[in-house]
């Protein structure tokens, strides 16, 4: 289970097919979201999908179109191994878990650091 947070989180899912251009969209969102002091953190799930290993399948870079066909293969592949439709959401979630653990690592660091030197300045 995942510890509250002591700030407001707001999570966007972008949904696009293969190939889709949202870098444009992705950096005004992310603009719009420091006017309002909000860090940003970008996930993309067919980056992310590449850690994982799909027996007998590939992801080819070479050409447009054998990158639409070979991120699609290997998406349904692992949909289809482990029986999750919604797999590809688990892994952008696994991502956002793995993220705010090492954020609350971090923190913990620099707030160990700032107590340590506050404890250093009294002596």
């Amino acid at each position: 289970m995942l510890k509250t947070l002591e700030a407001p989180e707001i999570i966007f899912g972008l949904c696009s097919a293969v190939g889709t251009k949202n870098s444009k969209f992705v950096k005004m969102l992310e603009s719009g979201l420091r006017t309002f002091k909000y860090n940003t953190e970008y996930f993309k799930v067919t980056t992310l999908m590449k850690n994982l290993d799909v027996v007998d399948l590939s992801l080819d870079d070479s050409s447009t179109e054998g990158r639409y066909d070979s991120y699609i293969k290997y998406a349904n592949n692992i949909r289809e191994k482990t029986g999750l439709d919604n797999a590809l959401a688990v892994l952008g979630i696994s991502a956002i878990s793995a993220y705010r653990k090492r954020l609350e690592k971090n923190i913990y660091q620099i707030k160990l650091t700032y107590l340590t030197n506050l404890k250093d300045q009294k002596k």
